[in-house]
């Protein structure tokens, strides 16, 4: 049965005009194969599943209602059109607040950026403090120089 289903699936896409990209037609292609009546049976697979057939995308609306739809789609393109996109917020003005042990810590200790076996300590150090902003702290690190962001660090408390 499923084999059956996959074959005419595959003969239904290879009937699209243009396959390169049959992504966009397959809820086509599958409403097809449910709708479509079978000749050994005399009835679709969807009218044996749920006793009437579905309904198709022309028959959402009776014929009359029709006109009614077309009177409506200027409408609504147009209060489309009038619709703006809602700026984004603005950027907060304020600093953000660092603790104060960041502002006089001597010496801090860097997070590790890699995955660490469940006993490793998860920060690094500690690091002689030799520069600070806001966002950075630069630590001397063996002799040499390093800035690192500030939310990786944490202030050493050593006696």
């Amino acid at each position: 049965m499923v084999e059956w289903f996959h074959r005419r699936l595959k003969e239904a896409l290879q009937a699209i005009p243009h396959p390169v990209n049959c992504v966009p037609a397959l809820p086509i292609v599958l409403l097809n194969l449910r709708t479509t009546e079978k000749e050994d049976i005399g009835n679709s697979p969807a009218e044996l599943t749920f006793g009437e057939d579905l309904w198709l995308p022309g028959q959402f609306t009776p014929q009359q209602d029709a006109m009614l739809a077309l009177t409506f789609l200027p409408a609504l393109q147009q209060a489309m059109r009038a619709l703006q996109p809602t700026p984004p917020r603005p950027y907060p003005q304020q600093p953000t607040q660092v603790p104060r042990q960041w502002q006089t810590a001597g010496h801090v200790l860097i997070k590790r950026g890699q995955h660490q076996s469940p006993l490793q300590t998860p920060h690094e150090g500690p690091y002689p403090v030799t520069a600070r902003t806001d966002t950075l702290v630069t630590v001397d690190w063996k002799g040499k120089q390093y800035t690192v962001l500030a939310y990786r660090i944490k202030p050493a408390n050593i006696p």
